[in-house]
């Protein structure tokens, strides 16, 4: 493997004595053929939309959140509603920048993504990849 010493310099305990290669949480989701994603890791809050690569769904590992999809409007439309500046005004209100992973699952779990494209003037839009409402709390969207 021409990464080897790459792989072997991981300092994070989750590795050590671990095969070189895992994949964390991986469901039907992981094959959705597009995402919204976002870093953990990110110092700067942005969501962007993931497609396929050579017809084929792309893999994140698990320092990223996302969100699965069936088509790149939909993606498109969820990228646009975290990308908002009420949406970055709102969750701007919970990050600490200084973190080690500033940006998690909870924080991302407080926003309710229906409210938002309420506000935002886009609810029928959102209904349509949503049905029923289905998932308001984007935690229970984020994989």
């Amino acid at each position: 493997n021409d990464h080897q010493t790459f792989f072997d310099r991981r300092k994070s305990s989750i590795y050590k004595n671990k095969p070189g290669f895992s994949i964390f949480g991986v469901g039907d989701y992981s094959f959705a053929p597009w995402k919204v994603a976002i870093s953990g890791f990110y110092k700067k809050l942005g969501f962007v939309v993931v497609g396929p690569h050579k017809d084929k769904p792309v893999i994140l590992d698990d320092t990223c959140y996302f969100i699965p999809c069936k088509s790149k409007n939909e993606a498109d439309l969820l990228a646009d509603l975290l990308n908002s500046p009420v949406s970055k005004e709102f969750f701007g209100s919970f990050i600490f920048w200084d973190a080690k992973r500033p940006i998690t699952a909870n924080i991302l779990g407080n926003l309710d993504i229906f409210l938002l494209a309420k506000e935002l003037g886009v609810e029928k839009e959102l209904q349509k990849y949503r049905q029923n409402g289905q998932a308001k709390q984007l935690s229970l969207l984020l994989v």
